[in-house]
């Protein structure tokens, strides 16, 4: 934000047309890596997908707040795929003979 208002951007009004962006484009996700770096600046491997769920903002830089949400990986699909197909579910399972 700083860039921009250094660059002469209008904040207010850009807000606005991402505000309108991201309302009109609600149904698609907008993720963001985020990496952890050590002392070295060394990236050490974790990384973590956010979700944009909503912004505000205003004139000054400090203004603008962002709300993100974690993107979840739908494992909770593998799982209750285990629950409902336990014989799928163990490697090398066989089906039972009737």
């Amino acid at each position: 934000m700083e860039q921009l208002k250094g660059s002469g951007v209008d904040l207010v009004n850009y807000g606005k047309e991402e505000k309108c962006v991201l309302e009109r484009e609600a149904y698609e996700i907008r993720e963001f890596s985020y990496r952890e770096f050590d002392k070295e600046k060394r990236w050490y491997g974790i990384i973590s997908y956010l979700h944009l769920i909503n912004f505000t903002y205003g004139p000054e830089p400090d203004d603008w707040k962002f709300w993100f949400a974690p993107v979840m990986k739908d494992y909770f699909m593998d799982f209750w795929d285990m629950i409902d197909h336990p014989e799928r579910a163990m490697p090398g399972a066989w089906p039972e003979e009737e």
